[in-house]
């Protein structure tokens, strides 16, 4: 399974149609079981709750207040919901907050994959997560697909990285990495950079050391690259240049696929062919992508913005 998330971005402070004024409020019933009796979850909408989770003992309590309870209403290890999503049932639609940016990534009962965030820097952002049905009828079937929706938060300004780590028995397993930027208005951006598959090491047969300490890299499937895994195990001089980047020469030239780029901090690029350039800044040229270094901007800036370093590929 090829889960592509859906994004959704800050409103911008903006109030949308139906939202009150202020911090978003909303009226919540907390339940852990489901029980029989659809009247009693009607009612418990109309009353403006949102049904999350059922506690037997207090929604029976309920439902003996507001529908009567019989003989036969009981419940069974059947109706038993305890750590499974939920449908929302809410008289207001659920609106994300200002500031925030939301992914949204599909999942199923029995089997369907789980996700785990990983802030590299969580000064900067927090997030928090929840899993939701389509429909309610949904939640009495096995199988039924759901909704894992995180939504990130900024703290301060700043930028890093958010890896979602997408683990299932039977189906694919994920890392998507984003960068996560957060700016002076505390708006949060997320940027793709990468949806690998963990079981697939074919583009991993290099390993990048910068002035003798390894840096873990995603290497591009790109013929470039398959060209530059025969030369391993490969030395260059590197040498500082514009302030954000280092570049040094590869001693012959290598198949290129350049396309007009805007570069980020950890990429890797190929120039004219025969020349490997590694950013820690930002610049927008022609160049085919190589791969791009799984590092902060304060230890790329760190290790390449202080002088001139050498770089080694080795082969694994």
């Amino acid at each position: 399974m090829n889960n592509v998330p859906k994004m959704a971005g800050a409103r911008n402070g903006k109030r949308l149609p139906g939202q009150t004024s202020g911090k978003y409020k909303e009226r919540t019933a907390q339940l852990l079981c489901r029980v029989r009796g659809t009247d009693l979850q009607a009612e418990i909408g109309k009353r403006g709750y949102r049904i999350s989770r059922v506690l037997g003992a207090v929604i029976l309590l309920m439902h003996v207040m507001i529908c009567g309870c019989g003989k036969d209403d009981e419940i069974t290890e059947e109706d038993e919901m305890i750590g499974k999503p939920t449908y929302e049932e809410t008289a207001e639609e659920h609106v994300p907050a200002a500031n925030t940016a939301t992914l949204s990534f599909d999942s199923f009962d029995g089997g369907g994959p789980d996700f785990n965030v990983v802030i590299a820097d969580e000064s900067i952002a927090s997030c928090e997560s929840r899993s939701k049905y389509n429909k309610a009828d949904h939640e009495k079937m096995n199988g039924a697909g759901y909704q894992v929706i995180i939504t990130f938060k900024g703290i301060k300004p700043g930028e890093t990285t958010a890896l979602i780590e997408e683990r299932s028995p039977i189906a694919d397993n994920l890392d998507h990495r984003y960068r996560l930027i957060v700016d002076d208005e505390l708006n949060v951006v997320l940027e793709l950079l990468s949806v690998k598959d963990i079981n697939d090491t074919s583009a991993e047969a290099m390993t990048l050391m910068i002035d003798g300490e390894e840096y873990p890299v995603e290497w591009e499937e790109n013929e470039s690259v398959e060209a530059l895994k025969k030369l391993c195990p490969l030395t260059v001089e590197m040498s500082m240049y514009g302030g954000f980047e280092q570049v040094g020469a590869l001693g012959c030239s290598l198949p290129e696929n350049d396309q007009q780029t805007t570069t980020s901090y950890g990429d890797i690029v190929l120039y004219s062919g025969d020349q490997i350039v590694v950013f820690y800044g930002t610049n927008s040229w022609t160049y085919t992508r190589l791969g791009h270094i799984l590092a902060d901007r304060e230890i790329l800036e760190e290790a390449l913005g202080n002088g001139d370093v050498t770089i080694e590929l080795l082969s694994e």
